[in-house]
């Protein structure tokens, strides 16, 4: 005799709701929407992780805790969290700041997408933007820590401004004034754009609690268009002999020399003697 026994089937699987991104937008540090933006600038990306209503994004429910990720011509720049935020202080609220890189330009489309997961569906948007070149053939480009301030001097001297950029007294040399400050953000990057090569430029850094880091000074046409990182103090003996004395930094240079030679000829007399 056979015995057959019924298993009841496995109930279904909760059916996943389904998911928009909605208010896709990009603004500039001033918080004003844009649609185009220059390499080196820094950039905001926000949107909100809905599950909409019958009349999509509005009056659709935000939700919070799940990833979102943006892409800029098909390559991930970045992702962030949805939380309770934005303009509206709306629950989904995602954003991004983007300080973009060279080799970012042309027109193309921002994307940010939710991936899904075992209770939501997965979803995108997507914005049109265009990243323009730098204006003007030469920038610099600061790598340092976030919440730092990088300050750009221009020496108004034909023949040249000291060494030293900032006197020990906390003010510029003279001959440097100061023509921009910005506050590394969270990538720690922070570029200056349209600079004439044919002037000296210099470059101070500064630390959360206002004491000074790092100088440098932009002179030759190879020090332009590139990325210097300053993340700690540069010890240069001859630039501190040069600020405290208030020579300039070539005269520093060889009254060095001239006292390290001293000392080597004392040192060998020692010796022979």
């Amino acid at each position: 005799m056979t015995f057959y026994v019924r298993v009841p089937a496995a109930p279904p699987p909760p059916e996943k709701q389904s998911t928009a991104i909605c208010y896709l937008d990009v603004k500039d540090e001033q918080g004003n929407s844009i649609s185009e933006a220059k390499v080196g600038e820094t950039v905001k990306i926000e949107c909100y992780l809905f599950v909409p209503s019958p009349l999509g994004c509005v009056g659709g429910t935000g939700i919070n805790g799940k990833t979102v990720y943006f892409y800029w011509k098909d390559t991930q720049i970045g992702s962030a969290i949805t939380k309770k935020g934005g303009v509206n202080n709306w629950d989904g609220y995602a954003e991004f700041e983007w300080t973009i890189p060279a080799g970012s330009e042309g027109k193309d489309v921002i994307t940010a997408e939710f991936r899904g997961d075992e209770e939501y569906e997965a979803s995108s948007a997507t914005k049109s933007f265009e990243v323009q070149p730098v204006t003007g053939a030469y920038w610099v480009g600061i790598k340092t820590k976030p919440g730092w301030t990088v300050e750009l001097y221009r020496c108004f001297i034909p023949l040249g401004c000291p060494y030293a950029i900032i006197s020990t007294f906390g003010t510029p040399e003279y001959g440097w004034e100061l023509i921009d400050s910005k506050v590394a953000p969270e990538d720690g990057k922070v570029m200056f754009t349209d600079l004439d090569v044919n002037t000296d430029y210099g470059i101070v850094v500064w630390d959360e609690e206002g004491k000074e880091v790092r100088e440098l000074k932009i002179t030759e046409e190879e020090q332009f268009n590139k990325w210097y990182t300053i993340e700690a103090p540069a010890v240069d003996i001859i630039a501190m002999v040069a600020q405290f004395l208030g020579i300039e930094y070539e005269q520093a240079k060889w009254l060095c020399i001239g006292v390290g030679v001293l000392f080597f000829l004392g040192f060998v007399k020692w010796l022979l003697s």
